[in-house]
Order: C-alpha cells, then structure tokens, then sequence
C-alpha cells in the first residue's frame, strides 16, 4: 500500500492559492482535482487485509476502521469513477471494472482496456479470474479476456440467448469447466473449456421464468458455488438448485421469501445473504436472519471475521465492531450527483446534490447541511453578505449562514406556488446589496422575487417582477444580474431583461426570431464584464452584440464535439467563458477568439454531462458540478486580484523550455502588459488574457535577463513588476 495516494490534501487556502502561482500554463489531468462520494457501494474485497470498496465514485481502501482510508478515482488511472467490481489474482494482480473500461490496478502505473474500440462504450459489471483469463460481465453480454495475450487483449464476447442475445451479465461464478451467470434473462450456464463454443447460444443452457416459473422473476443478481451447491438470488428471492431428481428445480428459501437479493458473499465458511428481508447466513446450521436494525436494504457486505461491513441500498458504509452497526464516517461527499456548485467570496466551496441537500467543503472535509428539498434540489448561489442560497424543488429556497438555514417560500416572500401548491426555485442571482429569485410556473404569476440582503425577514421589504413590468412568461429557467439589469432566461420564449431599479420597471424581449438568439430555448444566463450577455440554449451559445448598437445577438461557433446543447456557463474577470455541455467542458479565449476542449478522456474531468459551475475567487479555480462527482480545475492565470498594484507574473522565473510556456499575470481584468527591457525599450505589448511567450514584436525570441512589465487596464490604472526570463 506505499504507492497509494490519498486525495484529501491537508492545506489551508492560503497554501493552495500561492502554489497556484507556479502552475504551468496546461493541467494535465494530474493537476486536476475530484471530489466524490463513496456512499454508493457496490461490492467489497478483503486483500491483504485492506477492505477494498468499488463504489461510484471510485475506489475506498479501509485498513482501518477509525481513519480515513485511502482513495482512486479518474484522476489516479481508473479514468472513471463508476467503479463496479474488484478482484485480485493468482499473482496479487488487481483488476478493476467500471464503465467503459477494465483497469490493471498496479499502483501508480495503472493500465486501462476501453470497451469502445471494440465493442462500444460498455458498462461492465463485474469479473472473474480463472488464471489465464478474466471473465467479465457487462451491461450487454458476457466478455472474454486475455491477461496474456499482448500484454492483455479483449478475445470474444458472447451471446447468451438467441432472444435477446447479449443481456446483462450481473455476475459470475466458475465451478470447474462451467461458468455460471446471473442475467437479465435468467440463470445461464456452459462448459468453458472451449470458449470458442461459446459464441452459439445454442451452446448455453438457461433457466427462466418461461422454464421455471419458481424463479419469479428472469432478472438474476447474483450467483455462488457454497458446498457444492448454486445459490441463485434476484428480484424472486433466493434459490437452491437441486438436481437430485433427474430434472432441475429451484427451491426457494423460506426465510428470505419472495423479495430481491442483492448480494451473496461467501466468508469464513459461510455464505451471506443480503436481501430486502435484511441479512441472512447460510452455513452448517441451516439459515438464519442475522440480528441488526438498518435504514434501508442491505446492498452488499463483508464479515472479516472480527465484524461485519455492510452498504446499504440508500448509501453509506457501516460497520458492526462495536455490537450495533455505525456508520463510516470518511465517505467524501453526501452523493455523486452534484446539481449545481457555487463558491462564496472567502473561498467556501458549496455543492447542491439532487437528493441530499447541500454540503459545504470545510477544512478539508465535506459538511452536510440538512434541510428539506422535496423531489430534488436546483440551484446554488452564494450572496456577498456570507449567504448561500440553496433552491429546492417543492420546498422553496433556504439561505444557509454558517450552521443556519433559514427557508424563503410563500408565507415570508412573494414567491408564488405551482399549479401541485409547491414553490420550485428554478433561478438565482446576486449582486451586492441584493437577491433576485425566480419560481417555476406560479399560478399567480409575478415569477421573479427580489429584496436587499438586509431586510430579507421584513416581508414588505421584498418586490416582485411579473406581467405588469413586461415579464409574460412564467417558465423561468435562469437569472443574472449585472449594473442594473436583470437578465431572465425562459424555458421556450427567449430572454427579458429588466431594470427592477428603475422607476416603472419595464422588461424587453429577445427572441430568436427577433433579435438573432441560437434558440428561444435558454438554459442558462450570464454577464461577461464587459456588460455583454451570454446565453446558452439547447441549440448553441449566444452573446449579445455591444460593438453593433442594435438589439441583436451573434452567434459564437461552438467547437468540434461541444453543444449544441449548452448546459453552464462561468464567465472570469477577463472575460473568458467556460461553456458547459452535455458532452464536455470548453474554454472560450475572448483575445483571439480560440477554444480549448475538455472532457473526461482528455482531461480530468469526471464526466461529460456539466450541470453548473462556479469559479472561486479566492483562487480562480473552477469548480464542475456532474452526475458522477465534483471536479476543480485550477487556475492557469493564479489567484486573481482586481487590485492593480497587487499584479504578479508567474511563473517568475519564467523558464522557457519549449514553444508552448507563457507568462501569465494574475489580473482579473481586461488590460494590457507591455513588456520592457531594463533599459527602458519596449519590447512587446500583450492582452493581459494573452500572457507573454518570451519573444518581441517581430516574433524574435528575447536573450534571457531581466524584464520589467507596466500594466494598464482599460481605466489608465497602472501596475508594474519585473520578471527574471531564463531561456533553456
């Protein structure tokens, strides 16, 4: 366990950001950060001694109950946390399956086998080792694999039925030359000894629900060879084959009756059973229910012999060393499905999580903040004054302050119900002194709900914007705000914009029709500094036109593989846009109009589908909100300051060692940096988002030595430094 990493760094902010300002300009997907839950488990493996936990959001290796264990996401060669199974070989070799992929686990250098040249992006389920070969389970068939052959090679995958051929393999057993699956079609078995036979379903025997109605059910979790015998457990219940008649019959197990089996695990000379009827052994003396009070269906577990692990089905790992089961408290983040991130001005970072609320990342450590959020949770915004506001689907919006959450619905603001009586907060903006929130479809219409931050629990003190100020749409998807103006995004009829502040408020209309936007199907508003707003729909990215004087969008061409679906967008204090996607992440450089691409399999990044993000300003990291966990990217411009005097550039020494290294200053604004020699002749003059290559205004590059750079921005604000340049 030397090489083992652990990714819960112990830093304070103020050590991260200045380490930030020797950051080379690309992060390569080690530079990257994730952060993921491990409540979602899905099977446990004890190798020496270490309990390793397949989960969702990665692996969790244990070697003690009481400290956090060591963890292995995407970033550390896995390439995915959707993690599903763990095994471990005659020559201590670990193999890892998830989706997409199988992994040779060999410490730092894991090796990973992608489904998608071969056979598409598969989900494999699960893995078994017969020595020469893995057997793998997948979410469409059952798959051979060499360990020997070319350092290890997929050879086959097979069909099982001729019906539906390549059904979900869940699990395997080996038991002499038979292989043994639990399917979505039933329980299949073949001789293995020949695997070329095996292509043929005619080769494979199954037993269904059409030839043994006992079962149930044809969907087949699990299965185990326990003394000599194949337990078969599923949706139906638990099953004994038995053969002693000449013909096959399933019997049932009384004591489990007709409710799913989720897991079987043999350990220490008995076979475990988890179940929705809770936990039940089998062994010599017959089987018996296990005694232990759980929230929720036991999903899969462990006996090292001393006490008893178990995962439930609703999450969490649990332990029963003490006599009672307690739960394993170093498990990252509540959930995987991360709604929406947000970061407050003093660095906190806060991520909303469709069905466990929000939790704030303090000291290293994720703290769940509890509150109710009926069917699921929607947006995350964090105010100046210190507030986070968390949106909830049915249950208003609350605003958490330190341990306090205090809720804002129809009985203490103007927000307004849906047709079912519930409030649903579908937008959020800030500005300095003020919150603007918007409600999904209410029946009284006035959609948009603002007041100052400092007189949020005086009623009378909140406004509302609606069908009298020009707003005539009710299915409101996404608000910003920016010197006055409110931008207001709809769920099919383009943007207003409004001026709440103004003496009768009016709201315009842009529409696709009208004023060129991509489409009047908008996901999601945003300012850039410059005044200008972008809006991404369903179909593109749009940004309104300044330069032009008329009421009109341009289109920004999206790159190769991005949209057109846009899905988030984080705008910095340059301008930049970080355009979020269905399929991927893209940087959008406002100086020359370039894009840089990320996604999970060039990158970082833990998965494509971006549902938010949010760009801290303590560091200017952006933080990524996906269905699989929360990545950070950092900052290749520094922590970010708007305090002219207080610009740096880094890295300093600036050492040039190819084409590709820049000098990169920290200002978070537009501006300019010329670049002077120290006898005062100019050199170059550069965008401060464009960052300096080392050459002058010919192209030449520069002789190392001492430079000086002036920093203006577009206010005549001036800053200044000096940097030393060491050409290799």
């Amino acid at each position: 366990m030397d090489w083992t990493k652990n990714h819960r760094p112990r830093l304070t902010r103020r050590i991260v950001a200045a380490a930030l300002a020797v950051l080379a300009v690309t992060a390569h997907a080690a530079d990257w950060q994730t952060y993921t839950s491990f409540t979602d488990v899905r099977r446990m493996r004890l190798i020496d001694d270490t309990l390793f936990v397949a989960t969702s959001g990665g692996i969790l290796a244990i070697t003690d109950r009481d400290e956090q264990g060591q963890t292995y996401v995407n970033i550390d060669g896995l390439g995915t946390n959707d993690v599903t199974d763990i095994v471990v070989d005659a020559t201590d070799q670990k193999w890892v399956t998830g989706r997409g992929r199988l992994v040779r686990f060999d410490g730092p250098n894991p090796r990973q086998f992608p489904t998608g040249p071969i056979y598409g992006d598969l989900r494999l389920l699960t893995v078994e080792d017969d020595g020469s070969n893995l057997w793998i389970g997948s979410d469409s068939g059952l798959i051979l694999f060499s360990k020997e052959n070319d350092g290890g090679q997929y050879q086959n995958r097979f069909r099982i039925t001729s019906v539906n051929q390549f059904p979900a393999v869940y699990d395997i057993a080996l038991d002499g030359d038979s292989i043994w699956l639990a399917t979505a079609a039933g329980v299949a078995v073949a001789n293995r000894s020949n695997p070329s036979q095996l292509v043929s379903p005619a080769n494979w025997t199954v037993y269904n629900t059409v030839t043994h109605p006992a079962l149930g059910n044809n969907r087949i979790n699990r299965v185990a060879i326990f003394e000599n015998q194949l337990y078969v457990g599923g949706l139906g219940g638990l099953f004994v084959m038995d053969t002693s008649g000449g013909s096959v019959v399933f019997g049932p197990i009384p004591v489990i009756g007709a409710v799913e089996v989720t897991d079987l695990i043999e350990n220490n000379d008995s076979l475990f059973v988890y179940s929705s009827r809770g936990l039940v052994v089998v062994d010599d003396g017959g089987v018996t229910l296990l005694p232990g009070s759980f929230t929720s269906r036991p999903r899969t577990g462990f006996n090292t012999g001393d006490f008893r692990w178990v995962a439930l089905d609703a999450g969490g790992l649990y332990h029963n060393a003490g006599g009672a089961y307690t739960a394993y408290q170093y498990v990252g983040m509540p959930e995987n499905v991360v709604a929406d991130v947000t970061v407050t001005p003093d660095g906190v970072v806060a991520a909303l999580f469709d069905r466990k609320a929000m939790a704030r990342l303090l000291n290293d450590e994720w703290a769940p903040t509890t509150f109710n959020v009926g069917l699921r949770t929607t947006k995350i915004r964090a105010d100046l004054a210190g507030g986070i506001w968390a949106g909830t689907f049915g249950e208003g919006v609350y605003r958490v302050v330190g341990d306090t959450a205090i809720r804002y619905d129809q009985t203490n603001t103007p927000l307004h119900i849906d047709g079912n009586g519930d409030v649903v907060l579908s937008g959020v903006a800030v500005s300095d002194r003020h919150i603007f929130l918007s409600a999904l479809n209410p029946v009284a219409g006035y959609p948009v709900v603002y007041c100052r931050l400092d007189s949020l629990d005086t009623r009378s003190a909140w406004d509302s914007i609606g069908q009298a100020q020009g707003l005539t749409d009710n299915t409101i998807i996404s608000l910003a705000y920016q010197n006055g103006e409110l931008a207001i995004g709809t769920d099919n009829n383009g943007v207003f914009v409004c001026r709440p502040f103004v003496s009768g408020v009016n709201c315009e209309h842009f529409t696709e029709d009208d004023n060129r936007l991509a489409s009047d199907v908008v996901r999601i508003v945003r300012y850039a500094p410059d005044g200008a707003l972008w809006v991404g729909t369903n179909f593109g990215l749009s940004r309104f036109n300044i330069e032009l004087g008329l009421e009109l969008f341009e289109t920004i061409p999206l790159p190769s593989g991005i949209g057109p679906d846009i899905t988030s967008l984080a705008i910095d204090g340059r301008g930049n846009a970080w355009i979020g996607a269905r399929n991927g992440l893209a940087l959008y450089d406002v100086t020359d109009r370039s894009f840089t691409v990320f996604t999970s399999s060039n990158s970082g990044l833990v998965d494509n589908e971006i549902r938010g993000m949010s760009i801290d300003p303590v560091t200017g990291d952006l933080y990524i909100a996906t269905n699989f966990g929360l990545s950070r990217y950092p900052s290749i411009f520094g922590p970010p300051t708007e305090n002219i005097d207080e610009v740096i550039a880094f890295p300093n020494p600036f050492v040039i060692a190819s084409s590709d290294d820049l000098l990169r200053f920290n200002f978070n604004r537009p501006g300019d940096v010329r670049i002077y020699t120290v006898a005062g002749d100019l050199v170059r003059t550069v965008r401060v988002n464009e960052g300096w290559d080392g050459r002058n205004d010919g192209g030449v590059d520069v002789a190392s030595g001492v430079y000086l750079y002036i920093i203006a921005d577009d206010e005549g604000n001036v800053g200044r430094g000096k940097v030393l340049l060491v050409r290799q």
